[in-house]
């Protein structure tokens, strides 16, 4: 495993860089459990590298409302859901590209996912399923299939 800080090649099991002491970061086996998964660059055990880096990005985002705060993010949420309306709005009249509604859809929900950690992300979690289960039933009736 090549480590990401220094470049050397290091065994595969190997946690940490023998040459700088980095943690090793990528897919391996974990030499305590036997498991197969993703060593992330902060020397913990992971599933896969997704969840390494959804665990890296909730702790972006729980930093970013220590350090800049409710409030100021929340005003933001609502300036990015404005702008992706606007967007759409602007794609819908082929007055722009559908990259800029992507960039404000990408936008929009790290807002959102932001907001989840302000407002509640579990109670937000339940809500969303029961609302998914909604639209199934409602697609289930609009396809006649009641």
């Amino acid at each position: 495993m090549r480590c990401k800080k220094c470049g050397e090649e290091n065994a595969e099991m190997k946690r940490c860089c023998s040459s700088c002491g980095a943690f090793l970061e990528g897919y391996t086996f974990n030499n305590v459990t036997a498991e197969f998964g993703y060593r992330g660059g902060d020397g913990a055990w992971y599933r896969n590298k997704q969840e390494y880096i959804n665990f890296q990005n909730m702790s972006i985002l729980d930093e970013a409302i220590k350090v800049i705060g409710e409030e100021e993010l929340i005003n933001r949420a609502i300036e990015e859901m404005a702008e992706l309306t606007v967007a759409i709005s602007h794609w819908r009249r082929n007055k722009c590209d559908i990259t800029e509604v992507r960039e404000e859809i990408a936008d929009v929900m790290i807002a959102s996912r932001q907001l989840e950690v302000i407002f509640g992300e579990f109670q937000t979690e339940n809500i969303r399923e029961n609302k998914i289960n909604k639209f199934k039933k409602e697609i289930i009736k609009r396809k006649g299939n009641i």
